[in-house]
């Protein structure tokens, strides 16, 4: 979990040294996700890993799942009004079996153009070190376009 609030006032503030930050308001807590760079001194939990899949043997029906999971605050006064979720892809070197090359979307990786996704809560939840909030994540695919989620 992160604080988006802050990241987003921290640019208002500071809009080309100008400070800007009336400009600001939240989104509405939407159903669709923004997909967006993401500043990891923003967040405020300890990394948790909520599915996992094997590219080789995952078959359709593994991508439309639920999964429950908890957030450990990470520092005291943590904010955490959204989620940022992101994927690692590892491929195997076949010449060097020891080698890994990992395609992350991680915020403390460097920038793809996948950036990271977010998903805004539609309350603050305030979180001190080693507190937990529990998470039930619904991931659906659009009937429309299966690349997309609901």
């Amino acid at each position: 979990g992160f604080d988006y609030d802050a990241m987003e006032l921290e640019f208002w503030q500071n809009c080309y040294d100008i400070d800007m930050s009336v400009m600001y308001h939240r989104p509405k807590p939407i159903s669709e996700p923004l997909i967006i760079d993401i500043d990891p001194k923003y967040i405020g939990t300890q990394h948790a890993t909520f599915k996992k899949l094997d590219k080789h043997e995952c078959t359709d029906k593994d991508l439309d799942f639920t999964e429950k999971f908890d957030l450990i605050g990470s520092k005291d006064g943590s904010i955490i009004d959204a989620l940022v979720v992101w994927f690692d892809c590892m491929f195997e070197n076949k010449l060097n079996k020891e080698s890994v090359i990992c395609l992350s979307t991680s915020p403390e990786k460097e920038v793809t153009h996948w950036y990271s996704t977010v998903f805004l809560l539609p309350e603050k939840i305030k979180l001190n070190k080693g507190e937990r909030v529990h998470i039930e994540l619904n991931a659906s695919r659009c009937e429309e376009n299966s690349r997309e989620y609901t």
